[in-house]
């Protein structure tokens, strides 16, 4: 029978593997730490398993007594009987004329919505006024010919 040569390479190979073998068993004959070990409040919940976390948790008791009624707020909703359509006066528009047009909420109403009517005159603005009592349409009518009319109008909402 033949006899195996080792060459130091191998020893050292060997050595380490069995170093490492024995490192897992040595790991395992460790105790573990318990509960008594551990300070009070040094754990965080990051450390602790989904499990752990939900055991954290109380059951849920039954529903408290009924708290009494707020105060009663303004009556909510949208009122169409609220919202009005408003025309202004129609107005003529003269060949290189430029005019601002208005049509004006009644009392106590904000214009949400506006805008004109004409056939031949560019649009150059359609929006509501400052104080958002009327909408204002502006004008312009570009040709050397014809005249032409038009009319702003608003859809106005009251409170």
């Amino acid at each position: 029978m033949r006899r195996l040569r080792l060459s130091p390479a191998m020893v050292v190979a060997l050595v380490a593997l069995f170093v490492a073998l024995s490192g897992a068993a040595v790991a395992s004959t460790t105790a573990l730490i318990d509960g008594s070990q551990i300070k009070n409040h040094t754990v965080g919940l990051s450390k602790l398993t989904p499990t752990a976390i939900a055991a954290l948790r109380g059951r849920v008791g039954p529903p408290g007594r009924q708290g009494a009624a707020g105060p009663a707020g303004p009556a909510g909703g949208f009122d169409p009987n609220k919202v009005t359509y408003v025309q202004g006066t129609t107005a003529t528009v003269q060949p290189a004329q430029v005019i601002t047009i208005t049509a004006t909420c009644p009392a106590g109403a904000k214009a949400i919505a506006g805008g004109g009517l004409t056939s031949v005159l560019i649009v150059g603005g359609s929006l509501p006024s400052g104080d958002g009592t009327s909408w204002n349409l502006i004008v312009a009518n570009p040709y050397t010919a014809p005249v032409a009319n038009v009319f702003a109008f608003a859809v106005c909402a009251a409170k």
